[in-house]
């Protein structure tokens, strides 16, 4: 393999039974019924090694999807390996540290949340020789076993595609698994539930609530149906500078073993820290410190995410001192000698592979008129379920099965071969919409409907110059986000509109939460009015523009920017 104009031999062994044998993925029908499949996942596609002559290397790769993806630690060096798009045997390896990331990341565990973790663990010492542990850590293997949840959005970003979100979320969890190797540790996937339909939580835009919100879920009903020491969050959703939170030491807690990860970066590797960083936390593992070393420029646990590949010092310090505790016990426990996962069989209403409905008991399938007792349709039935179902048969096409919600939705129709509704699809991105606005993800957003949610139905949007004024100071009440070094990003006069919304009209001061400051500013005749950036807390941001809300014209702000909406066949991009 040639890296930077130099050829590199690498040595590769093949992983073997990485994904267990009868691996349950869990997906939702129409009508919200879990339904449980056990497709063939390869598991002869994941590699590891090293390149030869670089004693410290590491690689980790897969070719499950065609061609090559993973990455290589040669020296001080990290790489990322793809194939190139609409190829399988042309591939790009490029430095981590050249892609860079879009804006600086933190891990949402801070020490203004310290209450999330005060019952759960106690402070951790500095530091203990890692050498001195090592053997303690490598006379038993420990297996951790954890369960994935992809929401709805990272589901829809996957295409739909149950296949491809099943391998994303495996060629993550391999690549963890190789960071986690020198700890004695083995990362395995005891399955993966996806929110096909919808979400079934609301996905808040605080990443605190959101833990809070999942953990809840997680331990009342994702653990009636598959048994896990740690169970992780997939979302498709920005929350700031936060790119992950979960609860330390939680590990075979059944009561708070979870986290939440935002899943928005296209580099595999990146995301795989984030996810290798709270499965830290879940282990015991605390943010690093200054003295903390582990001979990169950073390490995994470093509260502000970067690419490296080891953990510190500090890091086997925590986890080692969590190992000591009677309660972790669970991670002793090979994956293959535990029932993780009910399987599941005809006549407990969840239509399953190989049914083609489930009306439950003999007593129940009695009166129904579709379905009889051993999961097969009646005689003259060719469907039981589905909102384009009806007495047993498809509906004819053009009924609509799902009305729009907005302006910028639209309604689905039944196509008459199918008892299913087709996908919750909306008006194409940039189209116009009330107030001049366009639409955006099925919503029409604009500055003045922003204003009435906040303000009152009186309030309305502030003339341009209060935008200008206060969205380039750069402080907590006007900016256009966040910069490297944690500070707040000054807003050009192109993208004041899309900074910190601003508002007049106020006829009486709403009543907010505590985590929020409403400022008003003197501006030449005018009053203008806005809400303050949330503080380290995580506290729903409501006083931010919202991405799709119009600019300019045939502009709209996409993460604080003003953006080109430009026409193309397949709809419209964003400049």
């Amino acid at each position: 393999m040639e890296i930077e104009g130099k050829g590199h031999v690498v040595h590769l062994r093949q992983k073997r039974n990485f994904v267990p044998k009868h691996f349950p993925v869990f997906t939702y029908n129409e009508d919200g019924d879990i339904e449980v499949d056990y497709p063939f996942i390869r598991n002869d596609c994941f590699y590891y090694g090293f390149v030869q002559d670089e004693p410290s290397s590491l690689v980790t790769l897969s070719s499950c999807s065609g061609g090559l993806r993973g990455f290589l630690q040669v020296g001080s060096k990290l790489y990322e390996i793809e194939p190139l798009q609409a190829s399988t045997f042309q591939h790009v390896v490029y430095r981590l540290e050249e892609k860079g990331s879009d804006i600086p990341i933190r891990c949402g565990v801070m020490e203004e949340d310290k209450n999330y973790q005060e019952a759960m663990i106690q402070n951790q010492e500095d530091i203990v020789s890692k050498s001195a542990l090592r053997g303690l850590w490598q006379t038993y293997p420990r297996y951790m076993k954890i369960a994935i949840v992809v929401e709805h959005e990272r589901y829809v970003q996957f295409g739909r595609n149950e296949t491809l979100t099943a391998r994303q979320v495996l060629d993550v969890v391999h690549l963890a698994d190789s960071l986690y190797k020198p700890l004695g540790i083995h990362l395995v996937v005891v399955g993966l539930e996806i929110w096909s339909q919808k979400n079934l939580i609301a996905i808040a835009k605080s990443i605190d609530e959101l833990l809070d919100t999942f953990n809840t879920w997680r331990k009342t009903i994702l653990a009636q149906h598959l048994r896990h020491d740690v169970g992780h969050l997939f979302v498709y959703k920005h929350f700031g500078i936060k790119f992950g939170l979960s609860f330390v030491g939680s590990v075979c807690d059944p009561n708070w073993a979870s986290a939440v990860e935002a899943f928005i970066t296209s580099s595999l590797f990146s995301f795989t820290i984030t996810f290798a960083h709270q499965l830290g936390h879940n282990l015991g593992m605390q943010h690093d410190e200054k003295s903390c070393t582990c001979k990169q420029h950073s390490c995994i646990m470093a509260p502000f995410q970067s690419n490296t590949s080891k953990f510190s010092n500090c890091s086997y310090t925590s986890y080692s001192k969590l190992m000591d505790t009677t309660r972790k016990q669970c991670l002793l426990i090979p994956p293959e000698h535990e029932k993780l996962y009910d399987l599941r069989n005809c006549g407990n209403k969840v239509v399953e592979s190989g049914e083609q409905c489930d009306c439950g008991s003999k007593l129940h399938c009695e009166s129904d008129a579709c379905c009889q007792s051993n999961c097969m349709l009646r005689s003259g039935a060719i469907c039981a379920f589905g909102k384009c179902c009806a007495d047993c048969q498809f509906l004819p096409a053009s009924t609509v099965c799902r009305e729009r919600t907005s302006m910028c939705d639209l309604p689905e129709y039944c196509t008459g071969i199918s008892e299913w509704c087709p996908e919750d699809v909306y008006v194409q991105d940039g189209a116009p919409c009330s107030d001049g606005g366009y639409c955006y993800h099925g919503e029409c957003s604009t500055h003045s409907e922003q204003c009435k949610v906040i303000f009152g139905k009186e309030a309305s949007v502030a003339p341009l110059k209060c935008f200008k004024a206060i969205n380039s100071r750069g402080d907590r009440f006007g900016n256009c986000g966040i910069i490297p070094g944690n500070m707040y990003k000054k807003c050009e006069n192109n993208n004041a509109l899309c900074g910190r919304v601003q508002c007049v009209n106020i006829g009486e001061v709403p009543n907010l939460n505590e985590q929020n400051t409403i400022i008003q500013t003197s501006l030449s005749h005018h009053l203008c009015w806005g809400i303050d950036s949330p503080s380290g807390i995580g506290a729903a941001d409501i006083g931010a523009v919202k991405d799709g809300t119009r600019c300019g014209l045939g502009m709209i702000c996409i993460n604080g920017d003003c953006i080109k909406l430009v026409p193309s066949y397949f709809g419209f991009k964003y400049f």
